[in-house]
């Protein structure tokens, strides 16, 4: 049986990786992509653990708690849609899931293109979900683009 990979990325220099959605800003702005825990221009990507998981570093937290505090920069940064956030509280209720958002930055204001949501699969990143948020027809290719990179 073969297992699935994402599609590599190509490099075009040591510091950005050669992005082709189409979507020129994006393009342009976007360094690099991975999975689990990443900041990068174009994507904050981290693990959402389960709100079953209340130990962390020596120390007993309220279920939920820890949760929170992963889905911080997404409510804050990226100003996360409460209907995302509901669907992401839903699958990562029992299991964790790695969250990305991806978006490009122009001027001060910060354009989410939609949230990607995998499960780690024999260190593979499965695909759970993908869902566009952008303000443009475009954001559907970016987000479909960046998907086959980071997961299964």
């Amino acid at each position: 049986m073969t297992t699935k990979k994402p599609i590599p990325l190509e490099w075009e220099n040591p510091n950005k990786a050669k992005i082709e959605t189409g979507h020129k800003a994006f393009d342009k702005f976007c360094n690099c992509l991975g999975t689990g825990n990443i900041y990068s221009d174009g994507q904050t990507g981290a693990c959402i653990r389960p709100s079953t998981e209340t130990e962390c570093n020596g120390r007993t937290w309220k279920p939920g708690e820890l949760r929170d505090f992963d889905l911080k920069p997404f409510r804050t940064s990226h100003k996360m849609p409460g209907w995302v956030e509901a669907r992401i509280l839903k699958d990562t209720e029992a299991e964790p899931a790695n969250l990305s958002a991806i978006f490009h930055c122009k001027g001060d204001k910060t354009i989410v293109h939609g949230y990607i949501l995998t499960k780690n699969a024999s260190g593979n990143h499965k695909l759970l979900w993908k869902t566009t948020t952008g303000p443009t027809g475009k954001s559907q290719a970016v987000i479909d683009w960046v998907a086959k990179r980071i997961s299964t």
